[in-house]
């Protein structure tokens, strides 16, 4: 503990027959303020991390639902017609597979999570299954490349753009509103919608066999 002490020596001094007491003072300064915020802190961050935790488990699981059916807008039943649709499919995967690492990004923002696991505390496990961005709300979200827009699901209070390219998808999340509808065919850099109050993009990018890939490892530097 830190103390504030004037502390008188004994000693005599005479000066011109007048009895003088030296005084030595000494301050050590005042005690440091208790951090009483702290563990209130703490418990914040923790419930921030689990709340995100929660909403990118349920934005997986929104993913891969869509996934599973496909998430093919209504064609048409006639078979030549598909197998156009399927030959224009390869080659629209070939095309975005060639495109690896000069994909457009999604909006100009601050990696605060990068893909794949994460650690808080030493207690908190999080598999992180895309990337998270920081932008301002309101942040124009556009799309990485051309394809068809094969879903827009509410999650929560927030909604997520799905777009299929070919044999890939690519999901923006966290979004406050959106431009697009669903089975329109978007072109690169075409808005999306805007990033929410919570001012995060949830980013994804996933191939149609459920395996999720490294965002930063496609976008452009």
């Amino acid at each position: 503990m830190l103390l504030a002490m004037t502390v008188w020596l004994p000693a005599e001094a005479s000066v011109s027959g007048i009895s003088v007491g030296v005084g030595l003072s000494v301050v050590a300064g005042q005690p440091p303020v208790q951090q009483k915020g702290l563990k209130k802190k703490s418990a914040v961050r923790r419930q921030t991390r689990l709340a995100h935790q929660k909403r990118d488990r349920h934005l997986a699981r929104v993913v891969k639902r869509v996934i599973r059916r496909k998430g093919l807008s209504e064609r048409p039943a006639y078979a030549s017609l598909q197998t156009v649709d399927e030959t224009a499919d390869r080659h629209l995967s070939a095309d975005f597979e060639k495109h690896k690492g000069q994909l457009a990004r999604p909006l100009a923002g601050t990696v605060s999570m990068s893909f794949g696991p994460h650690e808080y505390m030493g207690k908190l496990h999080h598999n992180n299954v895309g990337i998270t961005v920081d932008a301002p709300e309101g942040t124009v979200v556009k799309a990485v490349y051309q394809g068809e827009v094969t879903a827009i699901e509410e999650i929560g209070d927030v909604l997520c753009v799905m777009i299929r390219h070919g044999r890939y998808y690519s999901a923006y999340s966290n979004l406050a509103s959106t431009t697009v509808v669903k089975g329109q065919h978007v072109s690169v850099g075409e808005t999306l919608g805007q990033v929410d109050d919570s001012g995060q993009l949830e980013f994804l990018l996933m191939h149609d066999n459920g395996e999720y890939v490294d965002p930063e490892k496609w976008l452009r530097k």
